[in-house]
C-alpha cells in the first residue's frame, strides 16, 4: 500500500492520515498558509485529530454523543455554576460538502457545529486536489 494513502478509508474510518514523516512540511508549507489567518481569526488551536483530514461527513450524521467524533468534539465541556465552559475545536476536512459557508476574506470554506448559537467545532476544507499535487511535488523533490 502506497504510504500516502492510510488503509482504513472509507465508510468505517473516513480520516485521511497525514504521513508522519512529511507532517512538518505539510503543516508548514501547505496547510498553515491556506488557513492560518482563519485559525488566527476564530482562535482555534486545538485541532481534534492532530494531522488528519476528514474524508467525509457520514459518521457525523448519527447525531448521538456516543459516537467516536462527538466524543472528542463534546470531551471538555463543562458546566459550573450555570456557565457552560469549553474549547473551540477544528477539524481539517476533503468535504466541502460540510463547508458550506466562506470566510470573510473569500479564500477558506468552513462550517460549525453549535451549541445555542455558540460555535463549538470548525469544519475546514482543505481541496483534495491541491493536496494531492503538493503531496506529489513533495514525493517527487525528497529523496
Amino acid at each position: 500500500m502506497n504510504s500516502w494513502y492510510y488503509s482504513g478509508t472509507g465508510l468505517n474510518n473516513p480520516v485521511f492520515l497525514i504521513p508522519e514523516k512529511y507532517r512538518e512540511t505539510i503543516q508548514n508549507q501547505f496547510i498553515k498558509p491556506k488557513i492560518g489567518k482563519f485559525i488566527e481569526k476564530y482562535q482555534l488551536h486545538n485541532e481534534v485529530i492532530p494531522n488528519a483530514i476528514i474524508m467525509h461527513d457520514i459518521h457525523f450524521r448519527v447525531l448521538s454523543t456516543e459516537s467516536f467524533f462527538y466524543k472528542l468534539i463534546f470531551k471538555d465541556i463543562k458546566k459550573k455554576d450555570e456557565q457552560v465552559t469549553f474549547t473551540k475545536k477544528y477539524f481539517l476536512s476533503f468535504d466541502k460538502g460540510i463547508c458550506p459557508e466562506v470566510c470573510d476574506d473569500g479564500h477558506v470554506n468552513f462550517g460549525c457545529i453549535t451549541i445555542v448559537n455558540e460555535p463549538i467545532c470548525y469544519f475546514i476544507y482543505i481541496s483534495h486536489e491541491e493536496y494531492t499535487h503538493f503531496i506529489r511535488n513533495l514525493y517527487r523533490d525528497t529523496p
